[in-house]
C-alpha cells in the first residue's frame, strides 16, 4: 500500500501498477470504441445478418466481429453468408485480412470460398 502524500507523480512499485493497469483499460476501451466506430461506419446499411464489410479493421478486430456475426447469423438459420474484406490494397506486400478470414471461419467448420475480389462466401455448415 502507498503511502505518498507528495503531489507529485508517485513512482512506488504499487502505483506503477496500479497506473499500467489503468492506461491497459484505458487502452483497451478506446480500442472497443475505435473498432465499433469504424464497423458502424462501414456497416450501417448493411443487413449483418448476412454480409460484413471489414475494411479498416485489422486481422484480430476482424476475428472479433466475425466470430459474433457467423453465430447470429447460424442462430438465424441463415445458410450463406458474405464477408467483405477487401482486395487487399492496402496492405504492404500481399493482402492479409482475406486469407486471414478464411483460414478462421474454416477453423470455425464453415465452408468458405472467394466470391469475387475481395469478397468471401461463408456456407453455414458449422455451429459456432
Amino acid at each position: 500500500v502507498c503511502v505518498c502524500v507528495c503531489v507529485c507523480v508517485c513512482v512506488c512499485v504499487p502505483c506503477l501498477v496500479m497506473q499500467v493497469h489503468d492506461i491497459q483499460s484505458q487502452l483497451r476501451k478506446a480500442e472497443m470504441d475505435a473498432l465499433q466506430s469504424i464497423y458502424l461506419n462501414q456497416n450501417s446499411h448493411v443487413d449483418n445478418h448476412r454480409k460484413v464489410d471489414l475494411h479498416g479493421l485489422h486481422v484480430s478486430e476482424s476475428r472479433r466481429v466475425v466470430a459474433v456475426l457467423l453465430s447470429k447469423a447460424y442462430k438465424a438459420g441463415r445458410k450463406e453468408y458474405t464477408i467483405v474484406t477487401g482486395k487487399g490494397t492496402h496492405s504492404e506486400g500481399d493482402a492479409r485480412l482475406g486469407p486471414a478470414m478464411m483460414s478462421f471461419v474454416q477453423a470455425l467448420g464453415h465452408s468458405c470460398e472467394w466470391k469475387g475480389p475481395g469478397q468471401l462466401r461463408v456456407g453455414m455448415t458449422a455451429r459456432c
